[in-house]
């Protein structure tokens, strides 16, 4: 499965994206701009969380388990994830349904069907995030 980020210029400190499975849009992103992972190419695994373990993240999975962006240089427990606003993230990526100006909307019903997703196909192929950084020029917030 190739799932892409595809990032747009940043509002502050806060780094909106589109994400997209297998070519076809899925929702949107958010990542905290001055954490950032670098644009790249990067194999998702799908493990226990620990800190959704001790209820600090949420996870749908009833066993904290969520996807984990691996091979990330010099960083580890990079996670895709419900959040809302940037300052939540350090370093993750969150996903939501709805972008209102540098913030996510509805972060928990992205994330569901995605880790749903994660969970069903994991164990058959293996699951590629590639990140790109935002064209040059302006770019609208809200596309």
């Amino acid at each position: 499965m190739d799932l892409l980020l595809q990032r747009k210029m940043a509002d502050g400190d806060a780094l909106p994206g589109d994400f997209s499975i297998n070519g076809k849009q899925f929702s949107f992103a958010l990542e905290r701009a001055s954490k950032a992972i670098p644009a790249g190419r990067y194999r998702v695994l799908f493990t226990v969380s620990d800190r959704a373990s001790i209820g600090q993240l949420w996870s749908p999975d009833p066993e904290h388990r969520l996807p984990l962006v691996d091979g990330v240089p010099g960083r580890s427990g990079i996670r895709i994830h419900a959040a809302n606003e940037y300052d939540e993230l350090e370093g993750c990526v969150a996903l939501g349904r709805r972008r209102a100006g540098p913030m996510l909307v509805n972060s928990r019903a992205a994330v569901t069907p995605f880790v749903d997703l994660v969970r069903e196909t994991i164990d058959t192929e293996e699951i590629w995030l590639t990140v790109l950084d935002a064209p040059k020029g302006p770019q609208p917030l809200n596309t």
